[in-house]
């Protein structure tokens, strides 16, 4: 008896030995065969635990060859992320592709902050900066804007990003994730290089390092562009039909459907959106993820399950939340240098686990963090940030001057020009020596975040717990103020809303939205002088504003300017000659007392009426057409 109690306590101690020992390998990562009870039957699972406690953690969203639409071994995209300063600890397959056409991905990506990819079915895993994990529905809109203006007409959107639809109505944006061309097709392309339009063609175009292609499908958006103007965009979140934010998030996938949500399973492809049976019926070979309530991030294969079966495994392996990844002959789990389930055929994209030999450098400005394309690093005591990423996210254009072979920083009435390999910066034409130069590093400049962040104005804090960079600046968010200002508008305070669209263009004077509001309050309150100024302010950004152009005319004709008015509507009328109120208008500057052009205005009325104009139109070009016969 007493031997059989040693050798039970002796057995319990080797078990706690074991499982410490399988923890301690530093408590941040795991590797398990389980056997799970689904529904009378048992499955094998293979499992891949991460403790996204330990910070050095890091999720990445991993492309074939950096590239949508190819393929490559999921062993071969992992260890494409094994560098000096980390290792990688596991990859799983992700998010659907066209595997037997085009090798398209079908659901959403996002890497280092960029979203590359947007998918229109299911859910998404996303994770933040501090490893949180976000599994939930997510609609991705993108809104775009010329010249600074989200307002019609300078505003424009697109349906996805990186993607080839067979509907040729479809606005897409291309990056160069996507290639060095767009698809061959029949619609117009606008090429936006370093935020500027820098050509408008028909048909298959170059996609810019330094910058996207739109395609447009939608013909009526054509016209709203034109070579040297502003070009942005900007993404839009919503889930269960709200509005939500998402910047914090780092890393997405998206797939489907979600298995659990609070312990809770779902698995509801149709739902979802989901139509074949292989997805939310049929038995097959399945990849999942999910995450405990303590924060343990779960990668896990297993074979021949339905969803709903899927989903009971998930719940009974303790699982807080999980979701669904691409299946099939997709279905591949790799860990510490080799399969634990090998994939039947290479895949178009991977989720990749990371851990850094040191815990990462993070930044923050004004509060919300923001992610670049390489880590930032120590160098001779300070923090060294890629020279693009940290000008263009302070509100800097970054440019290039050949003469003296010099990165160009702008912002205001700030100028930073500095040099590869040189520890001196010119900051208006002043030279400040750099503790650290310039240095190349990953393929990307880096420069010291101190230099960039107090050239601007901008004051640092360091949190060294958390190695946490957070960079206070002025920003002066002219889109967050001009929609302050509409709202001052709409509740009827247009004083306040004046002031605000000032307060835009003391920043910007070429804000299209801000300069054609201010010049519409500025005509309500009769005050056309002002009005007209801001008008045509507005005009030389959007010229193709016919209605703003019309507004224009009318001031001018309110001012007692008859020719400029004339110039006007006659412009309009030979831009637009199927418009009545144009003619109408044309027809009442040669009927003013001022002009008394009888015989033109009887012809523009005329014309007017020949254009099937309302009924309001018609008895106003009657009354008109009348009292033009009295003068006679």
């Amino acid at each position: 008896m007493k031997q059989g109690i040693k050798l039970f306590i002796i057995t319990i101690f080797v078990l706690v030995f074991i499982t410490t020992n399988v923890y301690a390998n530093g408590n941040s990562y795991w590797k398990e065969v389980k056997t799970v009870n689904i529904s009378g039957e048992s499955r094998k699972v293979n499992t891949v635990y991460i403790n996204l406690n330990n910070k050095n953690i890091r999720l990445e969203s991993v492309l074939a060859n950096n590239k949508v639409g190819e393929v490559k071994e999921l062993k071969n995209m992992a260890e494409k992320l094994e560098k000096d300063n980390s290792e990688v600890i596991a990859a799983v397959n992700a998010t659907f592709f066209n595997a037997y056409t085009d090798l398209q991905p079908q659901g959403t990506i996002q890497s280092k902050g960029k979203i590359l990819h947007i998918g229109g079915l299911g859910s998404v895993i996303g994770f933040s900066g501090d490893n949180n994990v976000d599994i939930r529905n997510l609609k991705i809109s993108i809104e775009g804007s010329i010249n600074e203006s989200y307002e019609y007409p300078n505003n424009w959107y697109a349906w996805g990003i990186n993607h080839d639809y067979s509907d040729p109505s479809a606005n897409v944006v291309y990056t160069p994730i996507y290639g060095d061309k767009t698809k061959k097709h029949n619609n117009t392309s606008i090429v936006i290089s370093k935020g500027k339009v820098v050509k408008i063609i028909n048909g298959q175009a170059n996609i810019p390092k330094e910058g996207y292609t739109i395609v447009l499908g939608n013909k009526d958006l054509v016209n709203r562009f034109k070579v040297g103007d502003k070009v942005s965009y900007r993404y839009k979140f919503e889930s269960d039909g709200k509005k939500i934010s998402w910047d914090n998030i780092r890393t997405t996938i998206g797939a489907g459907p979600t298995l659990l949500k609070d312990g809770i399973i779902l698995a509801d492809g149709e739902k979802e959106g989901f139509k074949e049976d292989k997805i939310n019926i049929n038995r097959a070979q399945r990849s999942f993820i999910g995450v405990t309530d303590k924060n343990i991030l779960v990668i896990g294969t297993v074979g021949s399950v339905t969803m709903k079966e899927l989903a009971e495994i998930t719940k009974n392996m303790g699982l807080k939340d999980a979701m669904n990844l691409d299946g099939g002959a997709s279905s591949g789990l790799f860990y510490k240098g080799s399969y634990l389930t090998k994939p039947g055929r290479k895949i178009s994209n991977a989720l990749v686990v990371t851990k850094l030999k040191e815990k990462p450098i993070r930044l923050k400005l004004n509060g919300q963090e923001v992610f670049y394309d390489t880590d930032p690093y120590i160098s001779n005591g300070r923090t060294m940030v890629p020279l693009r990423g940290i000008f263009e996210t302070l509100g800097a254009t970054v440019g290039w001057d050949e003469k003296t072979s010099s990165i160009v920083a702008k912002k205001d009435d700030f100028l930073i020009k500095l040099k590869s390999g040189s520890n001196i910066a010119k900051i208006n034409g002043k030279e400040v020596k750099l503790d650290v130069p310039v240095t190349i590093k990953n393929g990307r400049s880096h420069v010291p975040v101190r230099v960039a962040v107090e050239a601007f104005g901008g004051e640092l804090g360091w949190n060294g717990n958390k190695k946490m960079v957070s960079m206070n600046l002025d920003t002066k968010d002219t889109q967050k103020t001009f929609k302050e200002a509409k709202n001052e508008e709409k509740n009827g305070n247009t004083n306040k809303a004046k002031e605000l669209y000032l307060e835009v263009l003391k920043v910007d004077d070429k804000h299209s939205g801000a300069l054609k509001n201010l010049a519409r309050l500025l005509g309500k309150e009769k005050k056309y002088t002002d009005a007209v100024k801001y008008y045509k302010d507005y005009l030389e950004v959007v010229d193709n504003d016919k209605w703003a152009r019309s507004s224009l005319g009318w001031a001018y004709y309110s001012l007692n300017e008859m020719e400029n008015a004339e110039k006007t509507f006659k412009y309009l009328t030979e831009k637009y000659p199927d418009n009545v109120s144009f003619w109408m208008a044309l027809g009442a500057v040669y009927c003013d007392y001022n002009v008394k052009e009888y015989d033109e205005s009887r012809k523009c009325y005329n014309t007017a009426l020949n254009l099937e104009p309302n009924d309001n139109q018609k008895n106003t070009i009657k009354n008109q057409l009348e009292y033009i016969e009295k003068q006679d």
